[in-house]
C-alpha cells in the first residue's frame, strides 16, 4: 500500500497539471485504500500543502537554486509543511519521510538535495525569509499568485484585498441543507447527534453549519441532507421557485442548488438540469435517487448554443462558469492562476445568460449568479445583458 505521504505528493503533481483538487484527492484515497486514519492526514497535508504552496516556494527557493522535478517538488512542499504547520509531526519524521518518498517517486539522485535543504531550514530555525517588497509579502504571507493578487487588488483595494486572502487561509466551514423531501431539522438533529455529527443553525432557513464524518454519516446516506455551502443555498432561495413551476437550471451539475429548488417546489412541477457534461450530469441523477427527488430531468445541453426543445420557463437559474475567486478558501489551487486563465470567461457568461433569455416566459426571471469577485463576470455582464436586451429590467 502506497504512503500517505506519497499518496499526498502525487496528488499534488496531478493538480499542478490542472486537476481539481478534490477529484484528484479522493480518487488517490480511493485506489490507495488507505484507512481512515491515513486518510484523514492525506487529506489534512495535501489541502494544507496546496493553501501554503506560494509560502512553502518561498522558502524552498531559499535553499534551492536547482530547478526541481515536479515531484521532488511536491515532496519538498509537504514536508517544509509539515515541519511549519503540522506541530503533531515530529522534524526528524517530516525529513525521513520526505527521503523516502523521493525515492518512493523514483527520484534517488534528489535525496541529498531534499536532505539538505530541509536540514538547512531547521538550522536556521523554521525562519521563512522576508520578501523583496510590501506586495510580494503580502503574497508570501498569505499563499498567493502574484497575478491574482494584482486582479484583486485592481477589483478591490489593497486593504480589502490583505483581508480577503487573510481569510482563505484554514479550514472551511462546512455546510448542509436539510432535505424537507424526507425529514425536517427538529427530526434532523437528534439523529446527527447519535452519529456523532455537531450542528449549529444558520440564519438560512434548514441551513446547518456541521462538523464531523459529514459526507459518511448514516443520515446522509439516506439522504436526510446533503452537503452544500451556505452561499449556494443563498443563490438558490433567491430563485423563490414555487410548487408547478417551470423551472431551468442551465448549467447545473453537479447540482445541489437544483436539489434546494426540488425542495422549495416541494417536488412538483418541471425542473430541467443541464449541463455540458453528461457525466456530471449522472452525479445529479444518482443524488436524486438518494434524496427521493422526482421531478428533475436532466439534459445534456451547451448553455452557450440556443436549444430549440427546452421551451421557456417560469424562470432561469443561470449559474454561469466563472474564474470561482470568491471561494478561494474551498479551492485554494484557483490562487495560483494566470491571467491569461481568465480571459474570455466574461464573454462565455454573456453568452449563456443571453440564451437564458431565449428560455423565460413573458414576465418570467432570470437569476444570475456566480462564485467570484471579479467585477467585469458580475455587473459587467448584466450591464451588458440589460443594454442587449431591453425587454428585461433588474428585478426588485
Amino acid at each position: 500500500m502506497a504512503s500517505t505521504r506519497l499518496v499526498t505528493a502525487l496528488c499534488l503533481v496531478r493538480c499542478e497539471k490542472g486537476g481539481y483538487s478534490q477529484l484528484v484527492l479522493d480518487s488517490a484515497i480511493t485506489k490507495a485504500n488507505l484507512n481512515k486514519g491515513d486518510a484523514a492526514f492525506a487529506s489534512a497535508l495535501f489541502y494544507g500543502t496546496l493553501e501554503r504552496q506560494i509560502t512553502l516556494d518561498h522558502v524552498i527557493s531559499k535553499y534551492s537554486k536547482h530547478s526541481l522535478t515536479p515531484e521532488v517538488r511536491a515532496v519538498l512542499r509537504c514536508a517544509v509543511y509539515q515541519l511549519l504547520y503540522m506541530g503533531s509531526v515530529p522534524s526528524h519524521t517530516a525529513v525521513d519521510e520526505a527521503v523516502k518518498c523521493t525515492k518512493e517517486v523514483k527520484q534517488t539522485s534528489a535525496c541529498g538535495m531534499v536532505n539538505a535543504i530541509l536540514r538547512s531550514f531547521l538550522r536556521d530555525e523554521l525562519a521563512i525569509p522576508k520578501a523583496k517588497d510590501s506586495f510580494t509579502q503580502m503574497c508570501v504571507d498569505y499563499s498567493c499568485g502574484e497575478d491574482v493578487a494584482r486582479l484583486l487588488v485592481d477589483w478591490q483595494g489593497l486593504e480589502k484585498t490583505e483581508e480577503c486572502l487573510k481569510n482563505s487561509l484554514g479550514k472551511p466551514n462546512i455546510y448542509g441543507r436539510v432535505n424537507t423531501l424526507k425529514t425536517d431539522v427538529d427530526t434532523l438533529l437528534p439523529l446527527l447527534k447519535k452519529q456523532n455529527i455537531k450542528t449549529e443553525l444558520s440564519s438560512l432557513e434548514n441551513a446547518l453549519k456541521l462538523s464531523g464524518n459529514v459526507a459518511h454519516c448514516k443520515s446522509h446516506d439516506e439522504g436526510l441532507f446533503f452537503i452544500q455551502d451556505l452561499s449556494a443555498q443563498r443563490a438558490a432561495v433567491a430563485v423563490n421557485p414555487q410548487p408547478n413551476e417551470r423551472i431551468l437550471d442551465i448549467c447545473a451539475a453537479p447540482g445541489s442548488k437544483s436539489f434546494v429548488l426540488s425542495q422549495l417546489m416541494k417536488n412538483t412541477g418541471e425542473l430541467v438540469c443541464c449541463d455540458l457534461s453528461s457525466g456530471r450530469l449522472k452525479l445529479i441523477d444518482t443524488a436524486c435517487e438518494r434524496l427521493g427527488i422526482t421531478n428533475i430531468k436532466t439534459m445534456a445541453n451547451d448553455g452557450a448554443i440556443f436549444n430549440e426543445n427546452l421551451g421557456t420557463y417560469d424562470k432561469v437559474l443561470c449559474d454561469a462558469p466563472c474564474s470561482g475567486l470568491g471561494v478561494i478558501r474551498r479551492k485554494p489551487e484557483l490562487k495560483y492562476r494566470k491571467k491569461i486563465a481568465l480571459e474570455g470567461v466574461p464573454e462565455l457568461q454573456y453568452k449563456i445568460l443571453s440564451k437564458c433569455a431565449s428560455y423565460c416566459k413573458n414576465g418570467g426571471i432570470i437569476i444570475y449568479s456566480t462564485c467570484t469577485l471579479n467585477p467585469e463576470e458580475n455587473e459587467g455582464v448584466v450591464e451588458r445583458f440589460l443594454e442587449s436586451h431591453p425587454n428585461f429590467k433588474p428585478y426588485e
